[in-house]
């Protein structure tokens, strides 16, 4: 909704989208009626779409990235039949946060400790790098009403534990900038993995028919297992076998 009153106050050509997937019955449907009737009083052109996510999805996939998979194949047609540019999705400080805290114990990376990133293909978001308390300070300056999902407040889902029990024993122990710390690493990386891609593109030499890496070049090459990785992980590797080829 913060998203949506800046936009309101700006010169941009801009609609909003809402998805009702009927998860939390009446709820959901309060959530659609909210969103309509504030784009109905601000002359806000507004499109709404219902989904039900019981029928069948694709192979091994949760209800999670079902949904997310469906809207932003609707995003796409919207975007194709209405001529916009970008869609701009309110992601901010701590969702980053969460997901960098989600993939390093996980062992998602080295790609993923670039977090959240600020814009990607057609999507931008604009409010990444904000703090959450500045969000609610600037909702209650601004009298911007919103609803709050109630299932973000329970511990069922992996990213609410993070939010509701590993980030404020982290922000304790370690103090309040631990989400403007992991954001800055975040920012760190993405220049180290683009160095890292940059060095990676240039081991690879074209052959005839094929390309080969030299094997002195990687013997002679610190970090050679990082950058092997970075240079044939679109060929299905992992990092364990690149380091064990090194």
């Amino acid at each position: 909704m913060i998203l949506l009153h800046l936009f309101h106050r700006s010169p941009f050509n801009f609609s909003a989208v809402h998805c009702n997937f009927g998860l939390r019955g009446a709820e959901s449907d309060a959530d659609e009626t909210f969103v309509r009737s504030f784009c109905e009083k601000n002359n806000i052109p507004c499109y709404t779409r219902r989904f039900d996510l019981s029928l069948p999805g694709e192979a091994n996939e949760s209800i999670q990235i079902r949904a997310r998979r469906v809207r932003y194949e609707w995003f796409k047609e919207l975007m194709h039949e209405h001529q916009y540019d970008w869609v701009c999705t309110a992601h901010h400080q701590r969702d980053n946060a969460e997901t960098l805290i989600q993939h390093f114990v996980q062992g998602n990376y080295p790609e993923s400790m670039q977090g959240i990133k600020p814009n990607s293909f057609f999507r931008l978001r604009p409010l990444l790098y904000t703090p959450y308390t500045e969000l609610l300070s600037f909702a209650h300056e601004h009298h911007i009403d919103f609803r709050t999902d109630a299932s973000n407040l329970t511990d069922h889902y992996l990213r609410n534990k993070i939010r509701l029990q590993i980030l404020p024993v982290m922000e304790e122990v370690f103090g309040e900038s631990v989400q403007q710390n992991l954001e800055e690493v975040a920012l760190r990386y993405t220049h180290y993995a683009a160095y890292l891609h940059e060095k990676a593109r240039a081991l690879i030499e074209p052959a005839q028919g094929y390309e080969e890496i030299s094997v002195d070049v990687l013997r002679a090459t610190a970090g050679a297992s990082a950058l092997l990785y970075e240079a044939i992980k679109d060929y299905g590797f992992n990092f364990e076998q690149c380091h064990h080829v090194c």
